[in-house]
């Protein structure tokens, strides 16, 4: 769309920015990313650039292209997510908030989005997601993704009425709930929408929405008459930062930090920041960082089974003792941080059986404390802890707040 024709509603420059707005007076928007030195550029740079030009005409609102579809969670289900498909991104992103409720793993990455009107924006990592059209499972698609906090606002910024629905009541639509104001969980950039459109148009008037048929169903989009007046206005054009020359330029602006922890600490927390995952219930979920494979170990359970009868005997000549270790353990069983395993399920798994005892402490609130013991060795000589990796301390050293008393004097 160009400032020369205000009233234009033709899809075919809807690659050009993410835009919603409303507002009195027509306003063109031109966004170029591209370095404004005149001078030539330095031979073999990387330096992708966009550039968008918008308008707005007046009492209308803009709808933009979303869609519905299911997208793959890490429990072996799907969760109904809502897309927006931008042909003017070059990445494709997801909010954090999205990424946790599917489940899924993130890689840590150093990334820097490039977003029209706005300041450069650091990502949260990057996953990958397998998503379908709501309404079939037929067609696939897989696709990295950026993490970021937030994508955009409410699209559109208010609901509309559900008679804008009614003309495409014959069509599948890909957002059947287009008209309704509500957050967007995932942005699909240029590699991915822009195969997906198949051209087929159905246009309801001049500034009025038309619908395009896509793979995710008929999409629709354009302006949308309203007598509300709105000041707001959105414009994405996003493009992924990958210009070697000014990555380098920071580095060697800033100072840098040296890094106090070994090569194992670090790798246990890029493990958990690779592997870790929120459940539905909102808790965290750890996988345990092995530095060497769980076959190293061997039988525990005996040795185990030996330590708990020697702790109940010990236990049953102390009621009152027994009776907060029980309700300790009740605690855990009720809270979900453990299971009961089924006798017959003994033999089918690999599994380190943890011992544990009771520590008293007189001068605590809670007097009772339950420790398990992972350094207890199974018929192979190892224990659980000796085949896991060794986290960074979370705690600072203490001597460097200790003094010699002469240090006063």
């Amino acid at each position: 769309m160009t400032p020369s024709e205000p009233n234009s509603s033709i899809p075919r420059d809807a690659n050009n920015s993410v835009l919603s707005a409303s507002a009195k007076v027509f306003h063109p928007v031109v966004f170029d990313a591209t370095n404004t030195d005149t001078g030539p550029n330095p031979p073999n740079v990387n330096n992708p650039s966009i550039t968008s030009c918008s308008g707005f005409d007046s009492n209308s609102q803009v709808l933009l292209c979303t869609a519905l579809v299911n997208v793959c969670d890490s429990f072996g289900g799907t969760r109904l997510c809502r897309v927006l498909l931008d042909p003017g991104s070059q990445a494709c992103l997801i909010t954090s908030s999205c990424l946790e409720r599917l489940g899924l793993p993130r890689k840590r990455t150093n990334v820097r989005i490039s977003c029209l009107g706005a300041s450069d924006t650091r990502t949260n990592g990057i996953s990958e997601i397998k998503f379908t059209p709501h309404f079939t499972s037929n067609i696939s698609f897989v696709t990295s993704v950026y993490v970021v906090n937030k994508i955009v606002g409410q699209l559109p910024h208010f609901s509309l009425d559900s008679s804008w629905s009614e003309p495409f009541s014959d069509l599948k639509l890909a957002d059947p709930t287009f008209f309704k104001s509500g957050p967007i969980d995932i942005l699909i950039g240029v590699n991915i929408a822009l195969p997906m459109l198949k051209g087929q148009s159905l246009s309801l008037g001049d500034n009025k929405p038309f619908a395009v048929r896509s793979d995710l169903g008929w999409i629709v989009a354009g302006n949308v008459p309203s007598e509300d007046m709105f000041s707001s206005i959105a414009v994405n054009s996003i493009q992924v930062v990958t210009d070697e020359l000014v990555s380098n330029f920071w580095k060697l602006d800033s100072v840098p930090e040296a890094s106090l922890l070994t090569s194992e600490e670090r790798a246990c927390e890029d493990h958990f920041i690779d592997t870790h995952v929120r459940n539905e219930d909102g808790r965290y979920v750890v996988r345990l960082p092995f530095h060497s494979s769980p076959s190293k170990l061997g039988d525990s359970r005996e040795s185990a089974i030996r330590r708990f009868k020697s702790l109940e005997h010990s236990l049953i000549k102390k009621p009152a003792i027994y009776s907060q270790y029980r309700d300790f353990m009740q605690e855990y069983l009720t809270l979900g941080h453990m299971e009961l395993v089924p006798k017959n399920d003994y033999a089918k798994r690999e599994a380190y059986y943890l011992p544990h005892h009771a520590v008293l402490r007189d001068s605590s609130t809670t007097k009772l404390r339950v420790v398990f013991d992972a350094s207890a060795k199974s018929t192979s000589g190892y224990s659980l802890n000796d085949i896991l990796m060794v986290g960074p301390r979370v705690q600072r050293d203490v001597y460097p707040f200790c003094f010699p008393s002469e240090h006063f004097k």
